[in-house]
């Protein structure tokens, strides 16, 4: 499912866990495939492209600014882009990581198994191209 928008993509180290910020974990932005849907719920894995750079955050949770480093951006295998995986709450709030918090990985790619089928979201908007976002119901999203 879609995150955020973005014209290029990247690989961060990101803070997930609310209670350990020193621990940082490594993520990619990939571009969606065809026909993905939007994550509907507010998240913490949105891009740092859109922060003001003159606001300071001292410890927060999601990416952090200095580790970026520019991807292709091809969508895992298998991944649809219908589906998400795990507790909506910890999209939000962070996910306690010494504890097993995470939904278990596939071992060959370290992609969370349940995103290659997880929850259909039958009601979210689904993407239609670069630009526009078509919702379900037939109207235009333009995003701002």
């Amino acid at each position: 499912m879609a995150l955020d928008v973005l014209r290029s993509c990247y690989r961060f180290n990101a803070r997930l866990d609310p209670l350990r910020p020193e621990l940082l974990v490594e993520m990619e932005y990939y571009f969606t495939p065809p026909g993905a849907k939007i994550f509907p719920f507010p998240h913490i894995l949105g891009s740092n492209n859109w922060q003001d750079p003159k606001e300071q955050f001292s410890i927060r949770l999601g990416e952090v600014e200095v580790t970026k480093r520019w991807v292709e951006g091809a969508p895992p295998a298998l991944v649809t882009g219908q589906f998400f995986c795990g507790d909506v709450a910890k999209f939000a709030g962070g996910v306690d990581l010494v504890n097993g918090g995470t939904e278990p990985l596939d071992p060959a790619d370290g992609m969370p198994l349940c995103c290659r089928g997880g929850v259909p979201l039958s009601d979210a908007i689904i993407q239609e191209d670069d630009f526009y976002i078509l919702q379900e119901d037939g109207f235009l999203f333009l995003p701002e």
